[in-house]
């Protein structure tokens, strides 16, 4: 039992991978929360002052957008600058309960009682705070979640399988098959610490799946294929190659239907790369 959670907390978190996800997230929670404000005025808001009708929504209003901005923030900002893309579970629901904990804190400051100095009463209203941001986000968060659960589901029962002349299986660390791809359309295979993410094409677009394995693993899998090593943290589909050439950096290739960036060819692997290159 005790094995099989931490696996599930190890598991790669992707439903927030994609930025288009993120921002779904965001406009839900933010506009659910313009809507419970508005409706449960919490902290009696309604009362604060003497106000009703349109300047009174826009006030009250101000707690889905102030959600809004933080994730945005959070989500958003921070992600791209620190190059945040994946998660395990367990991170993930590190990063979500920090997102609760700050957005709180926001509320209490801008919407809390603060006339009272004693920490008690200070800690009390933060509980305030908390309460009624879990209730604000959970029911938006977890519908949203869903979603793209049930949609992830979807495309695995019917895309991630690409029919093809030759498929490629890619199995996780206990050996449990997770995607078989047409060695046509697979571009190439990159480490990230203890998973892989394997790039192919589904619908002529570029997309990614993590697999909890290693490299060295499906290196020995994947030998009677045309996908070699060619780095540390690289195995490349030779069928793909479009462009191989040497810089500053050492060697690098360009691969076919594939935009963003080259793949580096380490010293160790290059003599092989060639060699396999000039056989074809």
């Amino acid at each position: 039992m005790q094995n099989k959670l931490i696996y599930w907390l190890n598991h790669p978190f992707t439903l927030l991978d994609e930025t288009r996800h993120r921002w779904i997230l965001i406009w839900a929670t933010g506009l659910v929360g313009i809507v419970f404000v508005n409706v449960y005025t919490p902290f009696n808001m309604d009362t604060w002052i003497d106000i009703s009708g349109v300047p009174l929504f826009v006030i009250l209003s101000s707690y889905g957008i102030l959600g809004m901005i933080m994730f945005i923030f959070s989500q958003i900002l921070i992600r791209n600058l620190f190059h945040i893309r994946t998660f395990t579970r367990l991170t993930y629901i590190l990063w979500f309960s920090a997102e609760l904990l700050l957005l709180s804190l926001i509320m209490f400051l801008v919407y809390g009682n603060l006339s009272q100095p004693t920490g008690w009463d200070l800690l009390s209203e933060y509980f305030l705070s908390f309460r009624y941001t879990v209730l604000v986000l959970i029911i938006p968060y977890a519908m949203v979640m869903f979603y793209f659960q049930y949609m992830k589901e979807k495309d695995a029962s019917s895309n991630y399988i690409v029919h093809g002349d030759h498929l490629v299986k890619i199995k996780d660390e206990n050996d449990v098959m997770q995607l078989a791809i047409d060695l046509d359309e697979l571009l190439f295979i990159q480490s990230t610490d203890n998973y892989v993410s394997v790039f192919f094409l589904k619908d002529s677009k570029v997309t990614k799946e993590l697999v909890r394995t290693s490299l060295k693993k499906l290196e020995n899998e994947l030998k009677n294929t045309s996908l070699v090593r060619c780095h540390r943290s690289y195995m490349v589909n030779l069928k793909k190659i479009l462009v191989t050439k040497k810089t500053g950096k050492g060697m690098m290739l360009e691969l076919k239907n594939y935009n963003d960036g080259q793949i580096t060819v380490s010293k160790h692997y290059r003599a092989e790369i060639l060699r396999l290159l000039q056989q074809d």
